[in-house]
């Protein structure tokens, strides 16, 4: 058993993994359950529009648990430890699965909400992955493992939609269902649980605990964010990163709906290529990240790849599938991960230890309001004017973020430990 507890990556890997895999196997199965009106979640006499709507409120719950959530556990885990603060984290999201589960069963739509806003709020334990990291890393070792939590949720989201269409479809087995997936994510978390119990050591020690705050409580994440712009120092941080996701979550979001106006795709097509694009990005760790990370610097690295990934996303507008599958999908998402990878690793040196898991989930609670802002301003410029707009302004924004961080940032040296 010692062997592992020397060895903390494997069970962050699959903290990330199986996190990533339970968050997007939901994304095949609550479409065709809110909007089709074979399904009886809602009464036969629920309009078109009020399904719709109710969709967004659902779609919207877990993003908004994470946004609430992430801030909060990445300062509870520089207070208590990351090892403490995960375990209680898996065990919430243990019991928001089965919930899920239980609300879809039920057909109670207002639980399905709220468990689904408690599923999020409890992985937000995505920053303790990341503060973990952090604490036993440094140099390009920190960039080539960050690039392992990377490629976990690329391969969760991989693997998540697959699987949760397989387990909803009654007719490979009679009993699958909509609400199967989610007994299948609580299984997963129970192993991740039992795994992160067994195999992970603490990394963060007592001695190198930040004191804890008066002001934690369950919507304390909310006040972190805002009080984090406060602080001038991390403040560039913040915005730059708010900006970098801001103009790829277009990408994520608006190139299905391309493919849909432009290419009648259906969603098993969409399935596909999503699954397409998370192996890319995956090898793309391994095969390009990885090796750069001992010649080329966490910044440049980062204004190497976000300057590549803005025009890259521009020309995925171009109106001739096969070159935008073979030739700038490709490109767009190695460039993605080069950018994202070495972009992490450079905020997590840029900040005092004793404030890398706060610093870090206030971080990402700023790219899921991205995610929340992209989807209602890349609706109205799809909607209104043309469907590609949303991955011009995409590029146009990441741009501007590569710009930001060749401005506002600057290289730093940092000894190197295995």
């Amino acid at each position: 058993m010692s062997r592992f507890k020397q060895h903390p990556m494997l069970p962050i890997f699959l903290v990330v993994f199986f996190g990533y895999v339970g968050f997007s196997l939901a994304f095949p199965i609550f479409s065709p359950m809110f909007l089709d009106p074979g399904h009886n979640f809602f009464k036969v006499d629920f309009s078109m529009r009020l399904r719709t709507t109710l969709l967004g409120f659902v779609l919207a719950a877990y993003p908004l648990g994470q946004f609430l959530g992430l801030p909060l556990l990445g300062q509870l885990s520089d207070c208590y430890g990351r090892k403490k603060v995960l375990s209680i984290s898996l065990v919430i999201s243990l019991a928001a699965y089965i919930a899920s589960a239980l609300a879809i069963m039920l057909h109670s739509f207002w639980f399905l909400v709220i468990s689904r806003f408690i599923c999020g709020y409890a992985e937000g334990n995505f920053s303790i992955a990341q503060a973990t990291v952090a604490d036993i890393s440094s140099g390009h070792h920190r960039v080539k493992k960050f690039g392992m939590i990377n490629m976990a949720a690329s391969l969760g989201f991989v693997f998540g939609p697959i699987i949760g269409g397989k387990l909803a479809d009654p007719q490979l087995v009679s009993w699958f269902g909509d609400d199967t997936p989610f007994w299948f994510a609580g299984i997963l978390i129970l192993c991740t649980w039992v795994l992160v119990l067994w195999q992970l050591p603490e990394t963060k020690p007592v001695e190198s605990r930040s004191e804890p705050k008066n002001s934690i409580h369950p919507l304390s994440g909310l006040m972190i964010v805002h009080k984090s712009f406060r602080k001038t120092g991390h403040r560039d941080l913040y915005l730059i990163n708010f900006m970098f996701y801001f103009g790829l979550f277009f990408f994520y979001q608006y190139y299905p709906v391309l493919l849909v106006k432009r290419y009648s795709f259906t969603p098993s097509g969409i399935a596909d290529i999503s699954a397409y694009v998370a192996v890319i990005v995956a090898l793309s760790q391994l095969l390009i990240v990885h090796p750069l990370a001992k010649r080329i610097a966490p910044r440049r690295a980062a204004i190497l790849g976000a300057f590549i990934l803005a025009p890259a996303l521009g020309c995925l507008t171009i109106p001739n599938f096969a070159i935008i599958t073979y030739v700038f999908l490709p490109i767009a998402c190695i460039a993605m991960g080069l950018a994202t990878t070495n972009w992490q690793s450079l905020v997590a040196h840029s900040v005092p230890e004793d404030l890398i898991g706060e610093v870090l989930g206030v971080n990402y609670s700023m790219q899921i309001l991205g995610e929340i802002l992209t989807s209602a301003l890349g609706g109205f410029l799809a909607g209104f004017f043309i469907v590609s707009l949303p991955l011009v302004v995409g590029g146009v924004v990441v741009f501007l973020a590569a710009l930001a961080i060749w401005i506002f940032t600057e290289d730093k040296k940092e000894t190197t430990t295995p």
